[in-house]
């Protein structure tokens, strides 16, 4: 049995359910499957209390997978430093890793900024392959924004990451232009997608079209676009009246939303909920009409086959990732950064609500992002680079 050692830049309880899940589903396709998390912890926000509560090496089996948790303490406004120090923080954790554990047959890194780069210096003394899978949405280098994040000074650390790899993927297309110039030009990038847990995010047995009950998931910050959605609601319950908004998320543009929240028309008819726990999240997605996310960039957007997995239509703006797979069938896929645009695409979803057929649109995310779907495509290309390691 091969061994596969995921390597997270970030991981739960600081988001990366869907690392979790990939890891899983790997060690259900056959293989071994050990979780290496080097947590970042800021030290200007740990209390003092808190510091005999962590460890630097605990072990502990999950669903399958055997997780090996240790933390680095970030120092502030040092983010190179930190960078660098992480990445080394990391390295040693994998050295006694692999003196308890024996030594993986191949690397899977979780994004190159900066799991990616910490795999390149593993893989520089144990000579151990290993594959960048990039989700990270500032790759799309749509906005300003965006590309503002792909800052000058991480270029180095990228090629490295990158150049290092065996086999870079991509979880969409959006991506593959901006990951290029890191790469040394004749590398193959490919596109994986992301998975959705299919047996878990089951279909409503009878979605009625009325009351319509709009659902937005997301972290409240401005690239995620929740303030388009807030005003085109404010707009749509206008036109149809008994309409909400429930939004699920936190961030640091929460104080604002709210604020703008409760300026629009319908503004007690806008909840929001926080973050909320899968059972929750499925509750919702139950509860929901559509599903609203009108991100401003997006590398893939994992809610998006949560939700169309229980059948349920889908507004999406053109950011990148959703552009490939909201097709017609499913919902609409819409103008960036348009309040105009959003509130056309939900008001076009409610007046055609019977032309979205929940088993097709369904059928689509098991065909395409299931966990068996998303698997075979992982299951051949780790077996053929470890066969060609030999």
């Amino acid at each position: 049995m091969q061994k596969i050692l995921v390597i997270p830049s970030w991981y739960p309880p600081d988001g990366g359910q869907f690392f979790q899940d990939h890891a899983e589903a790997l060690a259900e396709a056959g293989f071994e499957v050990d979780i290496l998390v080097n947590r970042i912890i800021g030290l200007s926000k740990l209390r003092f209390s808190e510091l005999s509560s962590l460890k630097r090496f605990q072990v502990s089996d999950v669903n399958g997978t055997r997780l090996v948790r240790s933390f680095y303490l970030k120092w502030p406004k040092n983010e190179l430093l930190n960078i660098r120090k992480w990445a080394d923080s990391t390295l040693r954790l994998f050295q006694k890793y692999e003196h308890s554990f024996g030594k993986p047959d191949i690397i899977l890194a979780h994004s190159s900024i900066w799991a990616g780069y910490a795999a390149s210096l593993i893989a520089a003394g144990s000579g151990i392959p290993y594959i960048i899978t990039e989700h990270r949405s500032r790759f799309t280098g749509l906005t300003a924004e965006a590309k503002s994040l792909v800052r000058d000074a991480y270029h180095p650390l990228l090629k490295k990451a990158f150049r290092g790899a065996s086999r870079i993927i991509t979880v969409s297309d959006a991506m593959q232009a901006s990951i290029r110039q890191f790469t040394s030009g004749d590398q193959e990038i490919l596109t994986i997608p992301n998975l959705v847990d299919t047996g878990y995010f089951i279909p409503l047995t009878d979605r009625q079209r009325d009351p319509l009950v709009i659902l937005s998931i997301g972290r409240l910050e401005h690239e995620k676009g929740m303030d388009l959605v807030i005003q085109a609601f404010g707009r749509l319950v206008n036109d149809i009246p008994g309409t909400s908004l429930r939004i699920v998320g936190k961030g640091s543009q929460e104080s604002r939303l709210r604020t703008l929240a409760s300026q629009v028309s319908g503004r007690d008819s806008i909840h929001f909920l926080g973050k909320l726990s899968p059972g929750q999240l499925l509750e919702e997605f139950h509860q929901a009409k559509i599903l609203a996310v009108a991100s401003r960039y997006e590398a893939f957007g994992v809610v998006f086959i949560e939700a169309m997995s229980t059948g349920l239509p889908v507004l999406a703006a053109r950011s990148g990732g959703p552009d490939t797979f909201v097709t017609e069938t499913a919902g609409q896929l819409v103008e960036s950064d348009s309040v105009s645009a959003v509130y056309d695409g939900l008001k076009y979803i409610y007046d055609h609500y019977d032309d979205y057929d929940p088993a097709s649109i369904r059928q689509y995310v098991e065909d395409h992002f299931s966990k068996e779907a998303v698997m075979r495509k992982y299951t051949g290309l780790i077996r053929e680079i470890c066969d060609d390691k030999g």
